[in-house]
């Protein structure tokens, strides 16, 4: 999974959001001008809005990791398996 292989600066990543953002925003405009399938982009725009505004991942912490894992093997119908108890079945 991309989020253990990386290591997101929230800081960064909003920067990033909010600039996608305002170029959206600026193109959406840019699509009252009715050029030729300017409805088509102006649509994948909204979209793309849409994504944006929605919420996102943030880190999970070790102590939260360990608490779904447990959730995970406990009571009878738990299941043990190496990728869920950390290699120990």
């Amino acid at each position: 999974m991309l989020s253990h292989a990386v290591k997101i600066d929230s800081n960064k990543a909003n920067d990033v959001v909010a600039e996608a953002k305002s170029i959206l925003v600026d193109a959406n405009e840019l699509c009252q001008q009715k050029f030729q399938n300017a409805d088509v982009l102006g649509n994948a725009i909204e979209e793309a809005l849409r994504l944006l505004r929605k919420e996102w991942y943030e880190e999970v912490t070790p102590e939260e990791v360990a608490a779904i894992k447990a959730a995970m093997v406990s009571g009878s119908r738990g299941i043990a398996t190496p990728s869920v108890t950390g290699g120990i079945a």
